[in-house]
């Protein structure tokens, strides 16, 4: 999504407060920008699960294919996740 990863990891900090006790967030990405980010926003990483990706899916790549083709999104990652039911929920802010 525009501005990626900061404003999504920023939401995550703000979701937090909303989420029931015992539930966590995952966040899919470079594990080094978002520890970073969330070293920035004063909040621990322990908060939540971090999954690590290496590629990233651009405005311009068709949709069908770049899904296909670039496997460690953090986008397919994520679905991946969802569909062999290691988390119970999936959001994305783009096509990354």
């Amino acid at each position: 999504g525009d501005f990626a990863p900061e404003v999504a990891v920023k939401g995550a900090v703000m979701a937090l407060d909303a989420l029931a006790d015992g539930s966590r967030i995952v966040l899919f990405g470079d594990e080094g920008r978002i520890r970073n980010i969330l070293e920035v926003e004063g909040c621990s990483a322990e908060r939540f699960d971090i999954v690590a990706t290496t590629e990233v899916i651009e405005m311009y790549d068709h949709p069908v294919r770049a899904f296909q083709q670039k496997g460690n999104s953090s986008i397919a990652v994520g679905f991946r996740h969802l569909a062999e039911g290691l988390i119970d929920g999936f959001a994305s802010a783009g096509s990354n």
